[in-house]
């Protein structure tokens, strides 16, 4: 008697750790099949938002089919066949996104790339060439959905179609102005002069209704890029010009011309860029207090450099290479 209690106790616990063992399979089977078809769906939800389904309506059928099969399965709790349902609706779905990835997104940056090539092509200070590398990061991400499709993933499909666009627009909306340093400084100086604050102050105030026009109450990243030009007339020695562009910097100006009068046109260049950036920085920052506008700004001096679009001759006093540009792109996101 006492054998059979002890064999029915063996019999029992064995009984109960094969329940349990069965009880942990069959949830995480159930964990399983609920992941995929969580994740199937958030697939259609992306393919649905971008309006996919029109580039092959089968296939966007069928891989619908197959996620509501899942969702069948799962009510049914069949959970294996809801994981193979699912996984086919994943897969068709992942072959519809990378085929709107290389229709949409990707041809979307090479056109953007393009026209940033025909700026940069007219105008190499323009900084909307910044955004090549981006667009050319699209392209390589294209290449690497051709050898595999199923890598394609929701979060970066979303991200490039975001910056693309952004980017497209910035290229409609960017601008710029040109403000002539004979009357934007005093002869001589870098320190900006009564018509020059005044031209900076409406610029600024041109800037930020842009802004708050065309991207109301979103967030906008603004880059001002102020490049610097000179002519090539040269500098009397001892001047007080003189004496504050080179200070600080006495063991690095050449001691003979040209290079000294490069030297301080320079100079004169970098100075005059910085005072229109820093005063132009100020105001949108006042102007734009409100708006969530980031704002990226630099200042460049080019000399005696021949600025882009001039046609010949260049006279040494030629006053169309005595400006400042400024450069400015709104980009939203």
């Amino acid at each position: 008697m006492r054998i059979l209690r002890v064999t029915a106790l063996f019999f029992l616990m064995g009984y109960s750790i094969w329940g349990c063992a069965l009880v942990s399979e069959n949830k995480m089977a159930m964990s399983q099949a609920l992941d995929a078809v969580e994740e199937a769906g958030g697939y259609m939800n992306t393919l649905q938002n971008l309006n996919a389904r029109t580039a092959d309506r089968d296939a966007f059928e069928r891989a619908a089919q197959r996620l509501s099969d899942a969702r069948t399965a799962v009510t049914a709790r069949d959970f294996s066949a809801a994981r193979a349902a699912a996984g086919e609706s994943i897969a068709v779905s992942r072959a519809l996104l990378t085929g709107y990835y290389h229709g949409t997104v990707a041809e979307l940056a090479r056109r953007a790339r393009r026209e940033l090539e025909r700026k940069n092509r007219q105008d190499p200070e323009d900084p909307v060439s910044n955004h090549i590398p981006t667009l050319d990061g699209m392209a390589a991400y294209a290449e690497t959905l051709e050898e595999d499709p199923q890598i394609v993933a929701i979060s970066r499909v979303l991200q490039d179609l975001n910056q693309v666009l952004n980017i497209s627009d910035g290229l409609r909306t960017g601008w710029q102005k040109i403000l002539r340093t004979d009357t934007a400084f005093d002869v001589g100086q870098y320190d900006l002069s009564h018509a020059g604050l005044q031209a900076i102050g409406e610029l600024a105030g041109e800037v930020a209704e842009k802004i708050r026009q065309a991207y109301p109450k979103r967030p906008v990243t603004l880059t001002v890029r102020v490049v610097g030009y000179t002519d090539q007339l040269n500098f009397g020695h001892g001047t007080r010009l003189v004496e504050r562009l080179t200070q600080g910097e006495t063991d690095e100006i050449p001691a003979a011309d040209p290079d000294r009068r490069r030297f301080l046109n320079y100079r004169l260049s970098r100075f005059r860029a910085e005072a229109i950036r820093t005063y132009l920085e100020a105001l949108i920052r006042e102007q734009t207090g409100e708006m969530p506008v980031t704002l990226e700004t630099e200042a460049v001096g080019r000399g005696e450099e021949m600025p882009a679009g001039l046609s010949p001759p260049y006279p040494v006093s030629d006053p169309r290479r005595r400006i400042c540009k400024i450069y400015l792109c709104a980009i939203p996101g």
